[in-house]
């Protein structure tokens, strides 16, 4: 997704992921904010409540920046790309499922959370076009 966060208003990308067969969720949280030195940050939070990230990735440029999120649900990780920079892998913790809607989010907190562009990719291999 190419997100923009602006004037205190916060993109954010959220759903649970592959319900197994036992019944589990893999909850993820990602947020994009200005860092208030002009740039931005992106937090992953791995639940909804209490919301304490599992990861940030800090010193991005104010303005466009290009999320990729790739949730391996087998390996239960997220695999994390911002402006074609690879940061990795982070583990994600299965939850039970308690009624939680499906699907995936994308949302903001005001006007100035944006989002230019979203591609989404189920199942099989996904490279991004140059």
């Amino acid at each position: 997704a190419r997100m923009c966060a602006s004037s205190g208003n916060k993109p954010a990308i959220s759903g649970p992921f592959h319900l197994d067969d036992a019944g589990q969720l893999l909850p993820l949280v990602t947020i994009l904010e200005e860092d208030g030195s002009g740039g931005q940050e992106l937090n992953l939070y791995n639940q909804v409540f209490p919301m304490t990230p599992i990861a940030t990735i800090t010193g991005l440029p104010a303005g466009w920046v290009d999320v990729q999120l790739i949730v391996i649900p087998d390996e239960n990780v997220v695999s994390v790309r911002v402006n074609r920079v690879d940061y990795g892998s982070t583990a994600l913790s299965r939850v039970s499922d308690n009624g939680l809607s499906r699907g995936v989010l994308f949302s903001g907190s005001g006007s100035g959370a944006k989002f230019n562009e979203v591609i989404v990719s189920v199942g099989g291999t996904y490279s991004p076009v140059d």
